[in-house]
Protein backbone atom coordinates (compact mmCIF):
# COMPACT_ATOMS: atom_id res chain seq x y z
CA UNK A 1 0.00 0.00 0.00
CA UNK A 2 1.34 3.40 -0.97
CA UNK A 3 2.00 5.69 1.99
CA UNK A 4 1.61 9.45 1.69
CA UNK A 5 2.51 12.00 4.38
CA UNK A 6 -0.53 13.33 6.23
CA UNK A 7 0.22 16.88 5.08
CA UNK A 8 0.11 15.77 1.45
CA UNK A 9 -3.15 13.87 1.96
CA UNK A 10 -4.77 16.98 3.46
CA UNK A 11 -3.44 19.12 0.60
CA UNK A 12 -4.95 16.74 -1.97
CA UNK A 13 -8.32 16.56 -0.24
CA UNK A 14 -8.43 20.34 0.29
CA UNK A 15 -8.47 20.76 -3.49
CA UNK A 16 -12.05 19.45 -3.33
CA UNK A 17 -13.14 21.49 -0.31
CA UNK A 18 -16.08 23.03 -2.21
CA UNK A 19 -16.98 19.88 -4.15
CA UNK A 20 -19.16 17.76 -1.88
CA UNK A 21 -19.66 14.81 -4.29
CA UNK A 22 -15.88 14.50 -4.75
CA UNK A 23 -15.29 14.69 -1.00
CA UNK A 24 -17.82 11.89 -0.48
CA UNK A 25 -16.04 9.83 -3.13
CA UNK A 26 -12.71 10.43 -1.39
CA UNK A 27 -14.18 9.37 1.95
CA UNK A 28 -15.22 6.04 0.39
CA UNK A 29 -12.03 5.53 -1.61
CA UNK A 30 -9.98 4.20 1.27
CA UNK A 31 -8.78 4.71 4.83
CA UNK A 32 -5.95 7.00 3.72
CA UNK A 33 -8.36 9.71 2.49
CA UNK A 34 -11.28 9.01 4.81
CA UNK A 35 -10.27 11.11 7.82
CA UNK A 36 -9.28 14.21 5.85
CA UNK A 37 -12.45 13.99 3.73
CA UNK A 38 -14.76 13.54 6.71
CA UNK A 39 -13.11 16.46 8.48
CA UNK A 40 -14.27 18.74 5.67
CA UNK A 41 -17.63 17.08 5.06
CA UNK A 42 -18.61 17.12 8.72
CA UNK A 43 -17.14 20.44 9.83
CA UNK A 44 -20.63 21.99 9.85
CA UNK A 45 -23.49 20.44 11.86
CA UNK A 46 -27.04 21.81 11.97
CA UNK A 47 -29.86 21.09 14.36
CA UNK A 48 -32.62 22.66 12.29
CA UNK A 49 -36.29 23.47 12.52
CA UNK A 50 -37.23 20.06 11.14
CA UNK A 51 -36.55 18.69 14.59
CA UNK A 52 -40.18 18.73 15.71
CA UNK A 53 -40.22 15.64 17.86
CA UNK A 54 -38.18 13.46 20.14
CA UNK A 55 -37.48 10.88 17.44
CA UNK A 56 -35.48 13.32 15.29
CA UNK A 57 -33.47 14.62 18.21
CA UNK A 58 -32.75 11.08 19.34
CA UNK A 59 -31.62 10.18 15.81
CA UNK A 60 -29.04 12.98 15.88
CA UNK A 61 -27.93 11.83 19.32
CA UNK A 62 -27.63 8.23 18.07
CA UNK A 63 -25.46 9.33 15.13
CA UNK A 64 -22.94 10.99 17.46
CA UNK A 65 -23.13 8.05 19.84
CA UNK A 66 -22.30 5.55 17.08
CA UNK A 67 -19.60 7.71 15.47
CA UNK A 68 -17.95 9.66 18.32
CA UNK A 69 -15.03 10.75 16.14
CA UNK A 70 -17.43 13.03 14.24
CA UNK A 71 -17.59 15.46 17.16
CA UNK A 72 -13.90 16.32 16.70
CA UNK A 73 -14.67 17.45 13.15
CA UNK A 74 -17.63 19.71 13.98
CA UNK A 75 -16.33 23.28 14.20
CA UNK A 76 -19.46 25.13 13.04
CA UNK A 77 -22.68 24.36 14.91
CA UNK A 78 -26.06 25.83 14.01
CA UNK A 79 -29.01 25.47 16.39
CA UNK A 80 -32.03 26.54 14.35
CA UNK A 81 -35.18 25.45 16.12
CA UNK A 82 -38.85 26.37 16.09
CA UNK A 83 -40.63 24.57 18.87
CA UNK A 84 -44.41 25.02 19.00
CA UNK A 85 -45.32 22.02 21.11
CA UNK A 86 -46.63 21.24 24.58
CA UNK A 87 -44.66 21.89 27.74
CA UNK A 88 -43.81 18.22 28.29
CA UNK A 89 -42.54 17.83 24.71
CA UNK A 90 -40.43 20.99 25.04
CA UNK A 91 -38.72 19.54 28.09
CA UNK A 92 -38.11 16.20 26.35
CA UNK A 93 -36.66 17.93 23.29
CA UNK A 94 -34.42 20.12 25.40
CA UNK A 95 -33.17 17.09 27.31
CA UNK A 96 -32.30 15.40 24.01
CA UNK A 97 -30.59 18.54 22.73
CA UNK A 98 -28.52 18.83 25.91
CA UNK A 99 -27.32 15.26 25.37
CA UNK A 100 -26.26 16.17 21.82
CA UNK A 101 -24.43 19.31 22.96
CA UNK A 102 -22.68 17.33 25.66
CA UNK A 103 -20.82 15.40 22.97
CA UNK A 104 -19.42 18.48 21.16
CA UNK A 105 -15.78 19.32 21.88
CA UNK A 106 -14.41 21.52 19.08
CA UNK A 107 -17.03 24.14 18.14
CA UNK A 108 -15.40 27.38 16.91
CA UNK A 109 -18.53 29.08 15.54
CA UNK A 110 -22.02 28.72 16.98
CA UNK A 111 -25.19 30.10 15.39
CA UNK A 112 -28.30 30.34 17.56
CA UNK A 113 -31.34 30.95 15.41
CA UNK A 114 -35.07 30.65 15.89
CA UNK A 115 -37.83 31.74 18.22
CA UNK A 116 -38.42 28.96 20.68
CA UNK A 117 -39.59 28.40 24.22
CA UNK A 118 -36.81 27.61 26.65
CA UNK A 119 -36.43 26.81 30.31
CA UNK A 120 -33.88 28.32 32.73
CA UNK A 121 -32.29 24.87 32.95
CA UNK A 122 -31.78 24.77 29.20
CA UNK A 123 -30.27 28.28 29.11
CA UNK A 124 -27.88 27.30 31.90
CA UNK A 125 -26.90 24.13 30.01
CA UNK A 126 -26.44 26.15 26.82
CA UNK A 127 -23.97 28.50 28.51
CA UNK A 128 -22.16 25.56 30.12
CA UNK A 129 -21.76 24.10 26.64
CA UNK A 130 -20.59 27.36 25.04
CA UNK A 131 -18.00 28.13 27.72
CA UNK A 132 -16.45 24.65 27.31
CA UNK A 133 -15.86 25.11 23.57
CA UNK A 134 -12.87 26.82 21.88
CA UNK A 135 -15.42 29.32 20.58
CA UNK A 136 -14.30 32.21 18.37
CA UNK A 137 -17.65 33.44 17.02
CA UNK A 138 -21.23 33.52 18.29
CA UNK A 139 -24.15 34.59 16.07
CA UNK A 140 -27.57 35.17 17.65
CA UNK A 141 -30.36 35.49 15.09
CA UNK A 142 -34.15 35.68 15.19
CA UNK A 143 -34.40 35.13 18.93
CA UNK A 144 -37.44 36.70 20.61
CA UNK A 145 -38.35 36.73 24.29
CA UNK A 146 -34.72 36.68 25.38
CA UNK A 147 -33.69 38.20 28.71
CA UNK A 148 -31.24 41.07 29.05
CA UNK A 149 -29.11 38.91 31.36
CA UNK A 150 -28.75 36.35 28.58
CA UNK A 151 -27.72 39.04 26.08
CA UNK A 152 -25.09 40.39 28.46
CA UNK A 153 -23.77 36.89 29.13
CA UNK A 154 -23.26 36.39 25.40
CA UNK A 155 -20.58 39.12 25.55
CA UNK A 156 -18.52 36.85 27.82
CA UNK A 157 -18.64 33.83 25.52
CA UNK A 158 -16.62 34.65 22.37
CA UNK A 159 -14.37 37.35 20.85
CA UNK A 160 -16.77 37.85 17.91
CA UNK A 161 -20.49 38.30 18.67
CA UNK A 162 -23.36 39.36 16.40
CA UNK A 163 -27.05 40.08 16.98
CA UNK A 164 -29.79 40.14 14.35
CA UNK A 165 -33.56 40.40 14.96
CA UNK A 166 -33.22 39.90 18.70
CA UNK A 167 -36.04 41.05 20.99
CA UNK A 168 -35.47 41.50 24.74
CA UNK A 169 -38.47 40.64 26.90
CA UNK A 170 -38.00 43.05 29.82
CA UNK A 171 -37.73 46.69 30.83
CA UNK A 172 -34.17 47.89 30.23
CA UNK A 173 -34.31 50.87 32.56
CA UNK A 174 -34.37 48.93 35.83
CA UNK A 175 -31.40 46.64 35.30
CA UNK A 176 -28.24 46.40 37.36
CA UNK A 177 -24.88 44.81 36.63
CA UNK A 178 -24.80 41.53 38.54
CA UNK A 179 -22.43 39.84 36.11
CA UNK A 180 -19.57 37.87 37.59
CA UNK A 181 -18.19 36.85 34.21
CA UNK A 182 -15.21 38.32 32.35
CA UNK A 183 -16.07 39.92 28.98
CA UNK A 184 -14.48 38.45 25.86
CA UNK A 185 -16.14 40.33 23.03
CA UNK A 186 -13.74 42.26 20.78
CA UNK A 187 -15.77 42.46 17.56
CA UNK A 188 -19.46 43.28 17.98
CA UNK A 189 -21.96 43.29 15.09
CA UNK A 190 -25.48 44.67 15.73
CA UNK A 191 -28.07 44.68 12.96
CA UNK A 192 -30.63 47.47 12.61
CA UNK A 193 -33.29 44.90 13.52
CA UNK A 194 -31.97 44.69 17.11
CA UNK A 195 -32.29 48.29 18.41
CA UNK A 196 -32.80 47.18 22.02
CA UNK A 197 -29.21 45.94 22.05
CA UNK A 198 -28.00 49.54 21.49
CA UNK A 199 -30.03 50.77 24.45
CA UNK A 200 -28.96 47.91 26.71
CA UNK A 201 -25.21 48.13 26.07
CA UNK A 202 -25.17 51.95 26.23
CA UNK A 203 -26.18 51.94 29.91
CA UNK A 204 -23.23 52.96 32.12
CA UNK A 205 -23.69 50.11 34.60
CA UNK A 206 -22.71 47.64 31.85
CA UNK A 207 -19.56 49.48 30.78
CA UNK A 208 -17.33 46.71 32.13
CA UNK A 209 -18.93 44.19 29.76
CA UNK A 210 -17.88 46.25 26.72
CA UNK A 211 -14.42 47.09 28.08
CA UNK A 212 -12.73 44.58 25.75
CA UNK A 213 -14.50 45.92 22.65
CA UNK A 214 -12.21 46.97 19.80
CA UNK A 215 -14.37 46.79 16.67
CA UNK A 216 -18.01 47.90 16.53
CA UNK A 217 -20.28 47.36 13.54
CA UNK A 218 -23.66 49.13 13.69
CA UNK A 219 -26.04 50.14 10.87
CA UNK A 220 -26.25 53.88 11.50
CA UNK A 221 -25.90 56.73 13.97
CA UNK A 222 -29.19 55.67 15.53
CA UNK A 223 -26.90 53.83 17.95
CA UNK A 224 -25.31 57.12 19.02
CA UNK A 225 -25.58 56.37 22.76
CA UNK A 226 -23.72 53.10 22.29
CA UNK A 227 -21.11 54.85 20.16
CA UNK A 228 -20.49 57.42 22.88
CA UNK A 229 -20.30 54.76 25.59
CA UNK A 230 -17.77 52.60 23.72
CA UNK A 231 -15.77 55.26 21.84
CA UNK A 232 -12.77 55.37 24.24
CA UNK A 233 -11.78 51.75 23.59
CA UNK A 234 -12.71 51.41 19.91
CA UNK A 235 -10.02 50.91 17.26
CA UNK A 236 -12.48 50.53 14.39
CA UNK A 237 -16.05 51.72 13.83
CA UNK A 238 -18.15 50.62 10.88
CA UNK A 239 -21.44 52.37 10.17
CA UNK A 240 -23.11 50.11 7.64
CA UNK A 241 -25.06 51.62 4.77
CA UNK A 242 -23.99 55.24 5.39
CA UNK A 243 -22.31 57.24 2.65
CA UNK A 244 -19.54 59.79 3.21
CA UNK A 245 -22.01 62.63 2.57
CA UNK A 246 -24.38 61.25 5.20
CA UNK A 247 -21.57 60.99 7.74
CA UNK A 248 -20.39 64.54 7.08
CA UNK A 249 -23.90 65.94 7.40
CA UNK A 250 -24.52 64.40 10.85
Amino acid sequence: MVFLPEELVHAIVNEFCEDTPSLKACALAGSMLRGASQRLLLSSFTLNQNITGEASALAAHALLEESPHITNYITRLTIRLEWFVGEASIQNLQDSLQQILGKMVNVRQCILSGSFHHTPTFISALFDFLTCQPLRELNVNLWTEVSAVTILRFLTIAPVVSFRQVVINQDLTALSDNSQHTPKVEDLFIDRSAPQIYELLAQPQFKSLTSTLRHLFVPSLSAVQLLVATAPMLEHLHLGGMSCDELLST
